[in-house]
């Protein structure tokens, strides 16, 4: 799946998005990471980092960021990746999660709370029927759409 999102310290993750360049141009994208509410409004805005310079035709580039939930409560949510190929052409890709309140006792002894995410798939039980659908809207992509060539992915 085109974003992934890795455990770093309570509170704080890890995001990655891979983008291919499936045109026939040189790109210099740039990418950020959106957490959208359920009804689609925007939480945190991440700008991802990757390799500098062009991405040739047919090449692929990681992008990755600190993504912090602290202040997030448990519940459903969408990471939205926005990648930027021109000033115009944008590439979006949309992630559900779930997002838990987990207890964890460090070697002090102390517990703490932290959040655990779970990544959301049209087979994940539990899962509401129309989630993508309450997401779609949102705030999180500006005026271009998904009209460029590329993938996040």
């Amino acid at each position: 799946h085109p974003i992934n999102v890795l455990f770093a310290v309570p509170q704080k993750y890890f995001a990655q998005v891979r983008f291919t360049n499936t045109g026939n141009l040189h790109l210099a994208p740039t990418t950020r990471l959106f957490l959208l509410s359920a009804q689609g409004g925007q939480l945190r805005n991440v700008e991802l980092t990757g390799d500098e310079g062009l991405l040739l035709p047919l090449n692929k580039r990681i992008f990755s960021g600190e993504l912090s939930l602290k202040g997030i409560e448990p519940g459903y949510y969408a990471l939205r990746a926005l990648v930027e190929i021109a000033d115009d052409k944008n590439i979006t890709s949309q992630q559900p999660i779930r997002v838990e309140a987990e207890q964890l006792t460090g070697a002090d002894g102390k517990t703490m709370t932290v959040s655990k995410v779970t990544l959301i798939y049209s087979k994940t039980p539990g899962r509401p029927e129309d989630m993508e659908k309450q997401m779609e809207g949102g705030s999180a992509v500006p005026a271009g759409r998904q009209d460029g060539k590329g993938s996040a992915g």
